[in-house]
């Protein structure tokens, strides 16, 4: 197959006679994962789902679509309608344990260290990957201070913490 091959012209093509075809019965589920890291812009995906799920024809085709995707505004006004699963409102307690169970033993040593397991929790939106890095890389704080016979402060960590970047591809 030759580079470039499958456009984004050629593949919404391809959709719409998906779409309109008279002659097979067909029930199309598409599952999507980070609509929040494609390329193009939030409006263009979400005016695309939007008109292929919603894709006035008679036709032979249904179709039903769940993604994924951070709360951003396209998707959140687009989808207003649409049955949602806020996921980090739901990992939340799985994150803290996590958090809790990999720093716990700095947690007797350091007190505040348990508000900062919650600014943890807060700050990364259910993305587990970035809580990961940010656990390892204050546990690796917390172990060469331990290794010094110094004991971070609660400020020091939660400036740590800050300097961190938010978005996991930049981190």
């Amino acid at each position: 197959m030759k580079d470039g091959f499958w456009t984004e012209a050629r593949l919404t093509t391809c959709f719409r006679l998906v779409l309109e075809q008279k002659h097979q019965r067909l029930n199309l589920c598409l599952f999507i994962d980070a609509l929040d890291e494609y390329g193009g812009t939030p409006e263009g995906i979400a005016q695309f789902l939007g008109d292929i799920s919603g894709y006035p024809h008679p036709s032979l085709t249904t179709i039903k679509i769940c993604f994924s995707s951070r709360p951003w505004d396209a998707f959140e006004k687009r989808f207003a309608n649409c049955p949602t699963i806020t996921v980090h409102e739901e990992t939340r307690e799985d994150i803290r344990q996590y958090c809790l169970g990999r720093m716990g033993p700095h947690l007797q040593a350091l007190g505040p260290l348990r508000e900062l397991v919650d600014e943890i929790v807060r700050l990364s939106i259910g993305v587990f990957l970035w809580v990961r890095l940010v656990v390892e890389d204050l546990q690796e704080i917390l172990n060469d201070a331990s290794k010094n016979g110094t004991v971070p402060t609660a400020g020091e960590l939660q400036q740590r913490l800050e300097s961190f970047p938010q978005q996991l591809d930049l981190y």
